[in-house]
């Protein structure tokens, strides 16, 4: 796997945890715009690196969606 295509990977994968924990965060703790902000800071830059994740990979995912293991 190449350098950027592990850093984008790590980053994906961070930045879903970030995600996950201020989601948490906002339903549990009283409204906090500091914590909501951040949430939707990290949701926006998620969706960009999900396009970069998969413009780096497509060769490989749509090798993987044409496949039998797919579609049985």
């Amino acid at each position: 796997m190449s350098r950027q295509r592990s850093a984008v990977s790590l980053l994906v994968a961070f930045s879903f945890i970030v995600l996950a924990v201020t989601g948490v965060l906002a339903f549990i703790l009283p409204f906090s715009i500091r914590i909501v902000g951040l949430h939707a800071l990290i949701g926006f830059g998620f969706v960009g690196l999900i396009a970069f994740h998969v413009f780096n990979n497509y060769r490989q995912l749509s090798g993987y969606l044409r496949s039998r293991v797919v579609w049985g």
